[in-house]
């Protein structure tokens, strides 16, 4: 039974790719730990700072993307699809940025909202939720689907400016700009 047409399974896999984050500290064959324990170093902030960057802004691209697709492409083939495909690989790698985070200032040992980039960030995550909810809810709630799209659409527009602004917070935060 075929019930991914053949045309998305190269985006799948990609995706899929993507949520793998390979560990610095990996078990070797010969050892008798099992192979998914991470080892300490492979937690440690210097190991995370990365991984929350590089998801949070691949998240960001994604959900760009997943944008762009109904400005550009409305009334065309696929449009949604595409559109949810894009924005759902958005949501889940920026859970995960948000999980490396949240790991990452835990083993500083310091509270973790304390800086305005953590406000914002935890901001960003509650407007990702309810942007995915309202999108998948919005022909569920049949006398309120034209307000749950538009308020879709505008939670969208906000949380890709707020994300923007969260990723330059960051650098700021970690002292990479300014």
């Amino acid at each position: 039974m075929n019930w991914i047409p053949a045309r998305y399974v190269p985006t799948l896999i990609f995706l899929s790719a993507l949520l793998v984050i390979p560990a610095s500290g990996a078990v070797s064959a010969g050892d008798s730990a099992p192979a998914f324990s991470p080892s300490p170093s492979a937690l440690s902030p210097g190991t995370l700072f990365p991984v929350h960057a590089i998801l949070m802004t691949l998240g960001f691209l994604f959900f760009l993307a997943g944008a762009l697709f109904p400005a550009l492409r409305k009334g065309r083939h696929g449009w949604l699809f595409h559109h949810q495909i894009l924005a759902s690989a958005g949501t889940i790698l920026s859970l995960f940025a948000f999980a490396a985070a949240y790991l990452m200032v835990g083993s500083f040992g310091g509270p973790h909202v304390r800086v305005p980039h953590a406000f914002l960030g935890i901001l960003v995550i509650a407007l990702i939720v309810a942007t995915f909810l309202l999108g998948f809810f919005r022909t569920r709630l049949k006398p309120y689907t034209l307000q749950a799209i538009a308020a879709h659409r505008w939670m969208g527009r906000v949380l890709l400016l707020l994300m923007a602004l969260t990723i330059v917070s960051g650098l700021f935060t970690a002292g990479l700009i300014g």
